[in-house]
């Protein structure tokens, strides 16, 4: 819906990895930009490929509304009938139908051969005017999980009218079956990767003792006052340990302050950084600390497993596909302090332990979880729906 955006690093490599496989790609998005767009269009990830947004000149194109009433009240039909008692989401959608005819409009001058759905709530409504009017055009999208939170109307419309669909882990498939009725076989699994270029760095490289990392937003629900505490017992058992938290978000005061407050020391806060500098910390820090409440395999987790941290990480959705429990890292409830603790004291104490499990996770993530061969595998699908390789539009 926003691109690019620091928190869909999935989007923007996904993306940039399609073009630089001789894809012709164009981004066209709900929203308007974000308040970092120019900072991200610095990184390598854009300029290749032309990117639209929502502007207040959306709501002034009195042109295409009229070329597009019959869309637009077809449309408005479709939310007055179809939306299963979601008025809430029936009345954003009402008010994002502008842009949606205007995506709409791009799509026809284009004349893709795919319209590829990155996320498949609201973005569904462009899917159903492309399906009702532009029937040669093959429709794709992708099942994360805001959609299946969401439970979007105008997905479970979709939902036996998608020409392909991608999920990340095999619990968001089961789960997307279950909610939307769409076959498990008829559900691509496809993990997110990471750049191969991550797993090239220097096996041997030098970490700092007793050094804990943790990157995401700073919000409730990245669980980063989990982290603070964690490391409050981290630190009254080693106090030449660090922590350096990585993020910018509305709770950064706020975990400071606790910081404060219980007079933990030895705590960096960075704020936002780019994304290669993350990468030089993630390299020096021995352990990775990650309790976040609600992620599927969140592509810092990876970024951590390639720098060969020890990864301490609370059980969210998929995270045994990246790390199995004692064999790859420790996986903990994201409420569970006394046993991230436990975690981080294992690795510290236990050099052999540590080790294996590094190069346990290490070892699965490069089978599994490089961006270079996982995006092969979506144009192989891609280039099956299709003759030819036209542009896929997403």
């Amino acid at each position: 819906m926003q691109y690019p955006n620091n928190r869909e690093t999935f989007a923007m490599n996904e993306i940039f990895f399609l073009k630089k496989n001789d894809v012709d790609v164009s981004v066209h998005c709900l929203r308007p930009k974000s308040n970092q767009h120019f900072v991200l269009l610095k990184n390598k990830h854009h300029g290749y490929y032309p990117i639209s947004y929502y502007s207040i000149k959306t709501l002034t194109r009195i042109r295409i509304f009229l070329t597009y009433r019959n869309e637009f009240l077809y449309l408005l039909k479709f939310l007055a009938q179809s939306h299963r008692g979601q008025i809430k989401y029936a009345l954003k959608s009402l008010a994002l139908l502008p842009r949606v005819i205007e995506i709409f409009d791009e799509i026809k001058t284009i004349n893709p051969s795919i319209v590829h759905l990155f996320w498949s709530h609201y973005p569904s409504l462009i899917g159903i005017l492309v399906k009702s009017f532009l029937p040669h055009v093959k429709l794709t999208a992708s099942f994360a999980n805001y959609d299946i939170y969401y439970s979007f109307f105008a997905a479970h419309y979709l939902s036996s009218k998608f020409n392909a669909c991608f999920v990340i882990s095999s619990e968001t498939r089961n789960s997307v079956s279950e909610m939307f009725g769409i076959p498990i076989k008829n559900l691509n699994l496809i993990h997110r990767g990471i750049e191969k270029r991550y797993l090239l760095s220097n096996p041997n490289m030098s970490k700092k003792k007793h050094s804990i990392i943790s990157v995401g937003a700073l919000e409730k629900a990245k669980g980063m006052e989990g982290v603070l505490n964690t490391y409050a017992l981290v630190a009254s058992v080693y106090p030449q340990s660090s922590l350096t938290i990585i993020g910018e978000g509305k709770s950064r005061e706020e975990l400071e302050k606790l910081a404060r407050k219980n007079n933990i020391k030895n705590i960096i806060f960075r704020g936002y950084i780019d994304h290669d500098a993350v990468q030089e910390e993630l390299s020096k820090s021995e352990i990775f600390l990650f309790l976040s409440h609600s992620e599927v395999l969140p592509n810092v987790v990876k970024e951590a497993i390639a720098a060969r941290c020890f990864c301490v990480v609370s059980n969210t959705t998929g995270i045994g596909a990246l790390i199995s429990d004692q064999r790859g890292g420790i996986v903990v409830d994201a409420r569970d302090i006394k046993g991230a603790f436990e975690g981080v004291k294992m690795a510290f104490e236990n050099e052999t332990f540590r080790d294996n499990c590094i190069d346990n996770s290490f070892k699965n993530l490069n089978e599994s979880f490089v961006l270079e061969d996982t995006i092969k595998k979506m144009i192989s699908i891609f280039r099956s729906l299709v003759a030819n390789d036209q542009e896929v539009f997403s």
